[in-house]
């Protein structure tokens, strides 16, 4: 985790000063490569750290951390877009990113239920190999792949809505939107509590059923918008 996050902090602040839309695009894929460690390997952190009842209340109080941080971000880089222009809110970005790298590695605790194993491929691909025979892994795989994919695209899609008529909002504007996170924030960790009550899978559709009632509301187009879907 330490090791992605200096280095996506690093590609960060690299890509300020990218000096064509290529490289800028490859210094941010290498950033969210880089960010990928950070999850993947929380994730199996707390499974290991924390005893079992704790474990859905500890992934809930993560995931709200995880939505916390990102308010901070859209609305911190939307409002130096607004002021400073873009290459300083990358760059900001990344100089926060790795403040709280350093921070991470000063008061993170060493893991001590973590038994490390030799690995060699066989048994790497064999590892996978029983992944991918498992049919609910690979449906919360992908139930996680879509729910993120809209959760990005709903995000990145509204602001090319409300820049234009009838909203014509600034980009600062634009970033407090962005404070809804808050509530994501709450509700995950309420929804950890919830399934460490009433276990994991009649919590499990709950908050599916609100996202979709979400979408449904934004469906509907003001008149006069000048955007063409």
């Amino acid at each position: 985790m330490i090791y992605s996050l200096i280095s996506a902090a690093l590609f960060g602040i690299l890509a300020a000063v990218a000096p064509t839309w290529e490289s800028l695009l490859v210094l941010r894929c290498l950033s969210g490569i880089a960010l990928a460690g950070v999850p993947a390997v929380a994730m199996t952190y707390i499974a290991e750290e924390v005893e079992a009842p704790a474990i859905g209340p500890a992934m809930g109080l993560y995931i709200a951390g995880s939505a916390f941080g990102g308010m901070i971000g859209w609305l911190g880089a939307a409002v130096a877009t607004e002021w400073l222009g873009w290459r300083w809110a990358i760059a900001s970005m990344g100089l926060f990113s790795a403040a709280a790298g350093i921070v991470f590695c000063a008061s993170a605790p060493a893991s001590r239920a973590f038994r490390p194993q030799r690995h060699s491929l066989r048994s790497f691909l064999s590892g996978y190999a029983s992944v991918l025979r498992d049919r609910v892994l690979l449906m919360l795989y992908g139930t996680g792949f879509l729910m993120m994919g809209a959760f990005v695209t709903i995000y990145n899609y509204v602001p090319y809505l409300l820049v234009v008529e009838p909203y014509a909002l600034g980009h600062a504007e634009i970033g407090a939107i962005f404070l809804l996170y808050m509530l994501g924030s709450a509700s995950s960790a309420w929804f950890g509590k919830l399934a460490g009550r009433i276990r994991v899978r009649p919590t499990f559709w709950r908050p599916v059923v609100v996202l979709l009632i979400g979408l449904l509301l934004t469906a509907p187009s003001p008149s006069g918008s000048s955007f063409q879907r």
